[in-house]
């Protein structure tokens, strides 16, 4: 599993699918305009629908629970990264998520 501060994301946007693994009350405040919203306890019935075609970042708030998710991906024949630092010290361009 690769890491990826938060203050370098924007760099690795075209070279990753991004999945935010944090509870919808939490995505409330912004996402990454690119990431896929996948609370982390619906990874295991979702990663199949993930594709293999780029590797995976995965976002929280703080990167414990994106780095539980990159590690549980990679376990799976994924290729990960995790966002060290999470959304609270992500610095760039968020949206807010029509889903909350």
């Amino acid at each position: 599993m690769k890491e990826i501060r938060a203050q370098q994301v924007t760099n690795y946007l075209d070279d990753y699918q991004l999945v935010d693994v944090r509870e919808a009350a939490e995505t409330a405040n912004g996402m990454i305009l690119e990431a896929m919203h996948i609370p982390l306890g619906e990874l295991p019935e979702k990663l199949s629908s993930l594709s293999g075609d780029k590797p995976l970042l995965f976002v929280c708030r703080s990167g414990a629970r994106s780095e539980r998710a990159a590690l549980y991906a990679e376990a799976h024949g994924f290729q990960t990264a995790n966002m060290t630092g999470g959304m609270i010290n992500y610095k760039g361009s968020m949206i807010q998520p029509a889903h909350n």
